[in-house]
């Protein structure tokens, strides 16, 4: 006569466990559902495992407008009138078979993907309100120091938006003075050319305002930048809060200090863009570097994930410059590269050796430059852009760079969609005759 069933779940209790044990810092929140809805594992022990009993118990009858929209993406957070939900969609037959590719590329078969589970937090309304509140009383000195950061940070921003706003005022008030304004700057470009000391200086103040400009542009993407570390820093010190172990403290601590610097390292990073360039010789320069440094900048202020940058920078030598000239001259026509994408596209940025020369590519999938408009993109004060996004200088400014270093910097359109810029630089060039 049957007396019961005995199942023995091995496996999967040493899954639930390395779960519980990953999540233990907000175990009150986070539980693991299959594809119908049912706790494998959750903060309440009584709501686990009711699949076995199809007892009708699940997270989808609990929660049914957040389920919906849990099984419509794979990853994601919203908010609605019961709290804040956090989501991500896993696979455990491609994990368990080795499959590291998730979109089916390598061949597995459909029926791997149809098999998921979802891990997913829930933070109740009423913690979201009471939370943030408890945690700014008794961390008053932490967030302090963090607020200390954000105001370092706030402040170059300002410096800059205001050397943006007083170069907008200046090209404004020479405006006013001329309906044609190219005549005007090509006679005033004439005038400097008898005395090289004071072209200079004028390249270099607009190399600075530019430099500003820029800083304007990236404020969002560098302000989500600090955000990161901050969550992460805001989410330890709550845990230091609740825990007692001084073991897990230390280490919790420890995550504080990490990331702190890291939101230091991004501030001083970008304290050293704004910065005039120094006065100083021509030395080597390590273009691979500098192309390196833009890219980063540039990932730092994008605000939208469907951009991708491809990067094929191959050995290549020295040139005589200034490192920080270079960096912008990249840093600018990437920016152009990325805004004339929308927000969706990808950008290829190669180098090489070429006859001599160090050989620079920067192609993007953007809209291109129209027959017309090709042959006047140095020209100064010429955009095509809205009148809040840039005085038409970035360019030109770029131009000026590379033929000081006597370099050659051309725009084409790519055959299929986009834009390729190409800048060389000449190798070996004696300096003397350079400047």
């Amino acid at each position: 006569r049957k007396s019961g069933i005995l199942l023995l779940n091995y496996l999967g209790e040493i899954l639930i466990r390395d779960f519980r044990e990953a999540a233990v810092n907000i175990s009150e929140h986070t539980m693991l559902l299959n594809a119908d809805g049912y706790w494998l594992s959750s903060p309440r022990p009584d709501d686990e495992w009711g699949f076995m009993y199809n007892d009708g118990h699940t997270f989808a009858k609990a929660h049914p407008n957040a389920w919906r929209r849990i099984l419509a993406g794979d990853t994601g957070q919203f908010h609605d009138e019961k709290g804040m939900f956090s989501y991500t969609t896993i696979f455990p037959l491609l994990h368990a078979l080795g499959k590291a590719d998730a979109d089916g590329k390598d061949g597995s078969p459909v029926t791997d993907r149809e098999y998921y589970w979802k891990a997913v937090s829930y933070v109740p309304l009423r913690e979201l309100t009471t939370t943030p509140q408890n945690f700014f009383r008794q961390y008053q000195f932490l967030y302090g120091a963090i607020l200390a950061l954000l105001a370092i940070a706030s402040i170059l921003l300002a410096h800059a938006s205001v050397r943006h706003k007083q170069t907008v005022i200046q090209v404004e008030f020479e405006r006013r003075f001329s309906n044609r304004l190219e005549e005007m700057v090509e006679k005033r470009t004439q005038e400097l050319m008898d005395t090289q000391a004071e072209k200079d200086l004028v390249v270099k103040q607009l190399i600075q305002a530019e430099k500003m400009a820029a800083l304007g542009t990236m404020a969002s993407g560098i302000g989500h930048e600090i955000n990161n570390p901050l969550y992460v820093i805001m989410g330890r010190a709550e845990a230091i809060r609740d825990e007692e172990d001084v073991d897990l403290c230390r280490g919790y601590g420890q995550d504080i200090v990490t990331h702190s610097k890291k939101i230091a390292e991004i501030v001083k990073n970008l304290a050293g863009y704004a910065r005039p360039a120094d006065e100083h010789d021509w030395e080597p320069v390590d273009v691979n570097d500098n192309l390196s440094e833009a890219i980063s900048m540039t990932r730092r202020s994008l605000l939208s994930d469907r951009i991708e940058i491809k990067e094929d920078l191959n050995p290549v030598p020295v040139i005589l410059a200034k490192a920080e000239e270079i960096q912008q001259v990249f840093f600018n026509v990437i920016r152009n590269g990325i805004q004339a994408m929308r927000e969706k596209g990808t950008m290829e940025i190669a180098s090489r050796q070429k006859d001599g020369r160090v050989s620079i590519q920067i192609r993007d999938t953007g809209v291109g430059i129209s027959a017309e408009h090709l042959g006047r993109v140095f020209d100064p004060f010429f955009t095509t852009k809205g009148p809040d996004e840039g005085e038409g200088l970035g360019l030109f400014i770029v131009q000026q760079i590379v033929k000081k270093y006597s370099g050659t910097i051309t725009f084409g359109n790519r055959k299929s969609m986009g834009t390729v810029c190409t800048i060389e630089f000449p190798v070996g060039e004696n300096k003397e005759r350079m400047i």
